[in-house]
């Protein structure tokens, strides 16, 4: 049995509780988000998979609890850290920072390979680039330096092998109360700022948004979309 702690994993001999190994990282670096890891560490090729509240995920072999690789892909001047474990999908551990509540980090999922932790690629949910279509539903453009962002993905996503989709509920905008001052005018247009308050689908293999559904566009009530997903065969008017 493996469990996420503060600073690392603890094995347990799940016939009587007794300790097998314990990992806590060698540099807990500045504690980010405010709270333990959320969910349990992936399990995948004799390794386990888990990230570090400062913005680490490590490999470990599951055995001795040997570290196997580190990989370090937030940025410390952005506050962004982990505050749920990875998941896994075909092949690839994914996991998405918070740090939006701390100081506007733009959300993103990550994926890196199970065996190396190399950076596979990146999906910015919020926009980043002029180029991408959802950067014209911003009122103020998203910016690092202005800490204009949000949509932390700060809890577990899912992953559907059959369609090969990875799906993740995103948080509010940042700062969500800027929305208030437009509100203030009848006149003025409420923005969506996607991707944020919404469900998000991204191709397993590429990080390239499949389809997105926003709950509530404009938030300004830190609506954050953040209960689990999953994934289910269901009966509707008699078809499956």
């Amino acid at each position: 049995m493996y469990i996420s702690t503060q600073t690392g994993v603890i094995a347990l001999d799940a016939t009587n509780g007794d300790v097998i190994w314990q990992y806590d990282s060698p540099n807990i670096g500045d504690v980010i988000t405010d709270s333990a890891t959320r969910g349990a560490p992936v399990i995948f090729d004799g390794k386990v998979f888990t990230t570090l509240r400062y913005g680490a995920t490590v490999a470990l072999d599951a055995a001795t609890g040997e570290e196997l690789w580190f990989s370090q892909l937030t940025q410390e001047e952005l506050n962004e850290g982990f505050s749920t474990n990875p998941i896994f999908a075909n092949g690839k551990i994914v996991q998405a920072p918070s740090g939006a509540d701390f100081g506007g980090a733009p959300g993103k999922i990550h994926a890196v390979g199970a065996e190396d932790g190399e950076l596979l690629w990146t999906f910015d949910i919020v926009p980043m680039s002029p180029d991408d279509p959802a950067y014209s539903t911003w009122t103020n453009p998203p910016s690092w330096e202005a800490g204009i962002g949000g949509a932390s993905a700060w809890n577990a996503g899912a992953f559907d092998p059959v369609s090969n989709t990875i799906l993740y509920g995103t948080g509010q905008p940042t700062p969500w109360d800027r929305v208030s001052e437009r509100r203030g005018d009848p006149s003025g247009e409420i923005t969506s700022d996607l991707y944020t308050a919404s469900w998000v689908a991204v191709d397993a293999d590429t990080g390239a948004i499949r389809w997105y559904h926003q709950v509530v566009p404009g938030d300004e009530w830190d609506m954050d979309q953040h209960t689990v997903p999953m994934f289910a065969n269901v009966s509707y008017d008699g078809e499956e």
